[in-house]
């Protein structure tokens, strides 16, 4: 790439991780890590430059991950030319107009020649995603010969994004070959004028920075230095898609792996990178409110109902209870009255669960098991609480697909199911030790996986870019059928498995594999990427916006449940029992009559 390129930087002189800036512009840069064949490893070093730049382990949780950020680089304020500023959290500039708002919300881009089918195609639904979040008040659009000013997307390295708009002038936007929805999503965020989150003036009273634990470093003590100058937008949103997570991200700035950023309450900073309700808010603060409207699709419902205001990972539920993992253990939520009680806490400072899971009288949970070097575990603990026993130690960070017999179709049994690695596993809930059912070949279920499903003879695992299968009586792993990006959600009613595709498409497919169908007709929109699906026999549901929406497996389109701009656009969990519809939420959980 040469100096004559507009908007291009130079890593000239080659120094540690820096990047000397030849235009006065604000750049963020990532390095994400990938499964590999044979194992995992970052793909490529944060810098071309950076001799010291490291390459993630194979048992390291970012590199098990797909589209999870392992090292992710902004380059310091020194490096800019004198007298440009950087851009804060969004906001325009003071002075200088250097940096500003894009006008109206559009956003004119053109995509290189050099730039893959499938990184254009994520760079797209990350787009779409910003636009139907924000209701369309930012857009992204075809640039024509008039937008002098516009986003240039090529494949470069590292990856780096110019923080807002710059009139009359060319915005680049650097991604790699394959470029992963999470960190294109997030660089997003930045073309659109927001900074990183961990770094506003006002995060003293949402976390704390962990000083000694951070790699001393000029680039590395950066990452996580307050921007004095920066706008403050909206509240301080811990699972913004523009904050940096606790033992996720920044692996080669963290001293012996351990965490910079915590919570107020020493909590694990764990979130999954999607665009939080927080970052809308700063979108419309931005850029002004949508028009006002109820949206939805289909018509009709009630309004969303709030019954707590915990928050969560994953949720399960028994026929009296709501289960949810979270920040340091899983909390218990009386379904006919709201009450929240802890289930069990872990001990000890930044400790979370991930999934959980309820058969008859047990619930089972995946959760940490140190404050130190990542090593999880698989825990028991009876519906009433207590302590929890630890029922299985992990052998890889990559555990998930954690469900139990007779919770998604499938027969009441005594036992519970989750994936290791490569390895599907069976574990008797309430006492007793794992068995191994099958091992998947390659990577295919490396990625710590949330969706799950067991019916009458099987346990499927939506793992990476694929649907999996192994016999409960255990044998080989087969595969169902391959995912396109914007998969989530998974149930499986002995004859075929249900999901989410392309982020709002509901699919099925023959439980042995076979065609897809799509079940959603042309211009509906059946849910979301990450709210996943539930099934009573009769419709699927699910989440689309704002709205609940129910489908009916004889076909049509979806119909509206209930609606609630109080939360449901950031959905992380949808459950369905014999009444209601129960919908966790980034602020809350909700429900409404089904």
């Amino acid at each position: 790439m040469s100096s004559a390129d507009p908007g291009v930087w130079q890593a000239s002189p080659p120094l540690h991780g820096t990047l000397v800036l030849v235009r006065p512009a604000r750049f963020a840069a990532v390095l994400v890590c990938a499964a590999i064949a044979g194992g995992s490893g970052c793909s490529e070093r944060a810098l071309e430059a950076d001799e010291s730049a490291v390459v993630c382990p194979v048992d390291d949780p970012d590199c098990d991950r797909i589209d999870e950020p392992c090292v992710m680089d902004e380059t310091p304020a020194a490096d800019l030319e004198p007298g440009s500023s950087p851009m804060g959290l969004g906001g325009p500039l003071t002075g200088g107009g250097k940096h500003q708002i894009w006008p109206k919300g559009r956003v004119p881009y053109k995509v290189g020649s050099t730039v893959n089918s499938t990184t254009k195609s994520r760079l797209l639904s990350a787009m779409k995603e910003w636009e139907t979040k924000t209701k369309s008040v930012v857009r992204f659009e075809a640039a024509t010969s008039a937008d002098k000013a516009h986003v240039l997307v090529s494949e470069g390295s590292p990856r780096v994004a110019f923080v807002g708009y710059r009139a009359g002038t060319v915005s680049n936007l650097y991604l790699r070959d394959s470029e992963y929805l999470t960190v294109t999503r997030h660089e997003l965020g930045h073309v659109l004028g927001l900074e990183h989150e961990h770094r506003r003036k006002d995060r003293a009273n949402q976390i704390q920075v962990i000083s000694s634990n951070i790699v001393n470093t000029s680039l590395c003590k950066y990452q996580f230095a307050l921007c004095t100058d920066c706008a403050l937008l909206d509240k301080y949103t811990v699972k913004s898609v523009m904050h940096y997570r606790s033992t996720r991200d920044l692996t080669s700035c963290r001293v012996g792996g351990k965490a910079v950023l915590l919570t107020k309450s020493g909590a694990l900073i764990n979130h999954e990178w999607l665009i939080a309700t927080g970052d809308i808010e700063s979108i419309y603060e931005l850029y002004g409110s949508p028009v006002t409207g109820s949206g939805g699709t289909g018509g009709g419902g009630v309004q969303l109902t709030s019954v707590a205001t915990v928050t969560g990972s994953h949720m399960a539920q028994d026929q009296t209870n709501l289960y949810v993992a979270t920040d340091g253990g899983v909390k218990k939520i009386v379904k006919s009255s709201g009450a929240v009680s802890d289930l069990f806490t872990l001990t000890g400072t930044g400790m979370w669960c991930s999934m959980v899971a309820v058969n008859g009288s047990t619930v089972v949970a995946t959760c940490t098991k140190s404050n130190g070097p990542l090593k999880l575990a698989v825990f028991r603990v009876p519906t009433s609480g207590g302590t929890p026993t630890e029922a299985y130690a992990a052998t890889t960070t990559a555990l998930g697909g954690l469900t139990t017999d007779g919770t998604n179709g499938g027969v009441p049994g005594p036992n519970a199911y989750f994936h290791d690695g490569n390895e599907l596993k069976k574990l008797p809930a309430a006492a007793g030790a794992a068995t191994t059912l099958g091992t998947a070949a390659g990577a295919a279920l490396s990625q710590s996986s949330k969706y799950a499903a067991v019916d009458f003879g099987a346990y499927y695992l939506m793992g990476h870019y694929q649907i999996s299968s192994v016999p409960l009586s255990g044998g080989t792993v087969t595969k169902v059928t391959d995912l396109v990006e914007g998969h989530a959600g998974l149930y499986a009613d002995g004859t075929n498995v249900y999901f989410v595709e392309s982020y709002n498409d509901l699919m099925k497919v023959p439980k042995g594999g076979g065609t897809k169908v799509d079940l959603t007709p042309s211009g509906s929109s059946f849910g979301q990427c990450n709210f996943g699906v539930h099934l009573d026999g009769t419709f699927v549901y699910g989440v689309a916006g704002n709205t609940v929406v129910k489908h009916s497996l004889s076909g049509g389109a979806p119909t509206t449940v209930a609606t609630g701009s109080v939360g449901a656009s950031s959905a992380t969990v949808l459950l369905v029992d014999s009444s209601s519809v129960w919908v966790l939420t980034s602020t809350g959980l909700f429900k409404a009559p089904k």
